[in-house]
């Protein structure tokens, strides 16, 4: 049994990938450091203040505004496993291609051009970026768990 969590505990730790890019260590913080119950004061440590909530099918959907107006929705299915994280960023300067090239120098392989959906195999969860056609300084990044419709896609 010992082995077993000593084994876990390794595969947990590889799996961090500590990204230079604020946007996505958040991302990935929120994933593998919170869950349901204290997302919202997780968030508030980080200046993320929520807006709203709302429920449907039994999962629950929270809505945040952070530092630089950035919005996050962050949600929950009806047995309080984290399904998405969806940020919408803007910025002086098209902040896709930092997001993007910080995932390509950890080993993520873009799968689909035309989204942009971003995994690497060793990495539990997926992203997928895209940018705003009319506003080429602003931009959604989605962080993809098992439980989204969109994981396999």
């Amino acid at each position: 049994m010992t082995l077993m969590m000593l084994l876990s505990a390794v595969t947990t730790a590889r799996a961090q990938e500590k990204f230079e890019n604020k946007t996505l260590a958040l991302m990935e913080n929120i994933a593998m450091n919170s869950e349901q119950k204290n997302v919202v004061e997780f968030l508030k440590k980080a200046d993320y203040e929520k807006v709203s909530e709302s429920e449907e099918d039994g999962g629950k959907t929270y809505y945040f505004m952070g530092p630089n107006s950035y919005m996050m929705k962050i949600e929950y299915n009806k047995s309080k496993k984290l399904v998405n994280i969806v940020m919408r960023i803007t910025s002086d300067f098209p902040v896709i291609i930092d997001i993007q090239t910080n995932l390509v120098q950890h080993g993520f392989v873009n799968r689909d051009y035309k989204q942009f959906h971003f995994a690497k195999s060793s990495y539990p969860y997926k992203f997928l970026t895209m940018n705003d056609e009319d506003n080429s300084s602003a931009a959604t990044i989605y962080l993809l768990t098992k439980y989204s419709e969109n994981y396999q896609k």
